[in-house]
């Protein structure tokens, strides 16, 4: 567990998501009700979100954080061409 704005950083899961070229990272924090997911900017990750997170977590509600091909801790394929449309298809 690790500290955000001096609030535990909540409990979340793993998960890798195969797409043609690699594969997508994904934390996927527990709760209920519609789930929110967070989807970062070019060339951000999804820990831009780690001061947000805690908050939607404590509300209770379920959180999807997705770092897209070739960012954070998702696969960086050799020689691929990151791009707006190559996000959508991810």
């Amino acid at each position: 567990m690790t500290e955000s704005q001096g609030a535990a950083f909540p409990a979340f899961t793993e998960h890798r998501i195969q797409r043609d070229r690699g594969s997508l990272y994904v934390r996927d924090f527990p709760g209920s009700g519609p789930a929110f997911v967070v989807l970062h900017g070019f060339p951000d990750n999804s820990h831009i979100y780690d001061d947000l997170i805690p908050h939607l977590a404590s509300a209770g509600r379920r959180t999807v954080a997705i770092d897209f091909l070739g960012f954070g801790a998702s696969d960086k394929p050799e020689g691929a061409q990151y791009s707006f449309e190559q996000q959508l298809g991810d």
